[in-house]
């Protein structure tokens, strides 16, 4: 409570990699953000405390997990810390 996005939801939303992990995507959708893995895996995202957010998946035995933004030394969202690994942004 009381803290906020350092970002505005746009700058969140991209598409994320790692070797491991696969592709993550991350998209604006009815005014929040949600994160797409794979064709099976949607969760809604609620902000949790600066850049880290609940997301709360569509199955929901499979519960909940944060996801933390990383930045770049110029203050640009450049990673996503979730499930375990460090997933890099990919290029625009």
């Amino acid at each position: 409570m009381g803290t906020k996005p350092s970002h505005p939801w746009g700058e969140y939303a991209g598409t994320y990699a790692d070797s491991l992990a696969g592709t993550v995507e991350i998209r604006v959708e009815g005014g929040h953000l949600a994160l797409q893995h794979g064709s099976q895996l949607h969760a809604a995202m609620e902000h949790w405390h600066f850049d880290t957010f609940e997301a709360r998946w569509d199955n929901t035995w499979q519960g909940a997990e944060l996801v933390t933004f990383t930045t770049d030394a110029a203050g640009k969202v450049d990673g996503v810390w979730y499930g375990g690994r460090r997933l890099g942004r990919s290029q625009r």
